[in-house]
């Protein structure tokens, strides 16, 4: 019992260290359904929402990219990408999400998110 309590805590823990800047989706229709994507994840996104869409998820590839217009200092750049394996194996998936800082010529932050499911 002492060990599942222990594992639970390290678990849970793990939750908390999320990205600085984690609002960024890199999909057009997860941030078109008001991030109310979890339960219907079905294409490589599901991978930064629920891993477990990827069960029926085809070979997909996601490239996207932002320059938010609103502040003249920050950048957002993101990519996923899938690929389904033989229904033997299920489906991997790679993603990776960058984000940039910058004012004038200076880096204020850079960040890399990797996931994989």
């Amino acid at each position: 019992m002492k060990q599942i309590i222990i594992s639970m805590i390290l678990v849970l823990n793990t939750a908390l260290l999320l990205a600085v800047f984690d609002d960024y989706q890199p999909g057009a229709r997860a941030r078109g359904m008001g991030n109310a994507y979890t339960g219907v994840a079905d294409d490589v996104n599901s991978l930064f929402y629920n891993p477990g869409g990827l069960a029926i998820s085809q070979g997909e590839i996601n490239l996207g990219g932002t320059n938010l217009q609103s502040s003249a200092f920050t950048q957002f750049k993101s990519a996923a990408g899938s690929y389904a394996l033989p229904r033997n194996y299920g489906t991997v998936a790679l993603g990776m999400r960058l984000m940039d800082v910058d004012f004038e010529d200076v880096s204020l932050m850079s960040e890399q998110i990797w996931s994989v499911g």
